[in-house]
């Protein structure tokens, strides 16, 4: 199998060959002058070509090599910051990739969930009119269950319209008012755990989002401190706290979770990556997705107090 040479090769070459003769004529040129010297003093124009060669020329093949020195050292430094520019894009890409691949996940989800809950709730719609005024509990029972149907298929079509780029409906939104909501709402399904969630709030603070994103990523972000409590002994608890600060609402989920370690808190918002058994990794990814969308942010705050944090800020709305 023949090889090519590389293109550079014959030009290194004549480069080199030129330096070479270059500087055997210099050798030579100087050899004859040290030979008329010996004859006697030079003077004329002869005696100005030896001063530039003995004393003007070195200095300007100095300056010479001094630039091209510092031309192969720019080059060199261009190269690595040319390696690094590609890792940077080489990274976004794969981000961009991952994140492609969780909406995609995320839209099929979405899409084989509503039908079943469909089908669900054609179903209790059935069983209450069976029913009838006969049993009251019964039908209490069946409005509940429409009513968190309804619940989830407005969240989906939330996540199918950020998912289709679609934008969010921001509001004046009470965070006091919604988060009790929510804890209503909860207040079975943490009982079931032995759990103790509960509001922290001095006073109603508002923000300026959808209150369907926001209730996203709360039932989330309470999700996850409800698994991280499940291995925990003794008391469990998981406080909802407001605040605002520097035009930001603030909302802040507590637990008394050992939550992650230090080696998985750089993956923790990174897509399909889960610590849970079973889990998909897209809570908190999807979470922090429908923050930025309202213009605000969804971070890990970190241990405080024994407890694990996650810090959700909202654009404040001064009512």
């Amino acid at each position: 199998m023949s090889r090519t040479a590389s293109p550079a090769a014959p030009r290194l070459v004549t480069h080199l060959g030129l330096g070479l003769l270059a500087g055997g004529l210099y050798s030579f040129v100087d050899l004859v002058f040290d030979e008329r010297l010996g004859a006697g003093p030079l003077s004329g124009l002869l005696a100005s070509i030896h001063t530039f060669i003995d004393h003007i020329l070195p200095v300007i093949t100095g300056l010479l090599f001094g630039a091209v020195t510092h031309a192969f050292s720019q080059r060199g430094r261009q190269a690595v910051m040319e390696a690094q520019r590609a890792a940077v894009l080489g990274d976004r890409l794969h981000r961009v990739e991952r994140d492609q691949a969780v909406w995609v996940l995320a839209a099929s989800v979405l899409h084989e969930v509503r039908n079943p809950l469909h089908s669900l709730g054609l179903i209790v719609d059935d069983l209450t009119e069976q029913v009838g005024t006969e049993t009251a509990l019964i039908g209490e029972l069946a409005d509940r269950a429409r009513q968190q149907m309804n619940r989830i298929e407005q969240q989906l079509l939330a996540l199918r319209s950020l998912h289709e780029g679609g934008r969010p409906e921001p509001k004046p939104l009470d965070l006091r008012t919604l988060a009790a909501t929510v804890i209503e709402d909860l207040a079975p399904v943490v009982r079931a755990d032995h759990i103790t969630l509960k509001l922290s709030a001095r006073r109603a603070v508002f923000a300026l989002a959808d209150a369907t994103y926001v209730r996203i990523i709360l039932e989330n972000l309470i999700a996850n401190s409800r698994h991280a409590l499940r291995s925990r002994s003794g008391a469990r608890h998981i406080t909802i706290e407001l605040d605002a600060s520097a035009g930001a609402a603030i909302l802040l989920v507590r637990d008394d979770g050992a939550g992650p370690s230090a080696a998985d808190d750089a993956s923790l918002f990174e897509p399909l990556r889960s610590n849970k058994v079973g889990g998909l990794g897209l809570g908190l990814p999807i979470s922090r997705a429908l923050a930025r969308a309202q213009e605000g942010d969804l971070v890990f705050a970190g241990h405080s107090e024994g407890s694990t944090v996650f810090r959700l800020s909202l654009p404040e709305f001064a009512p």
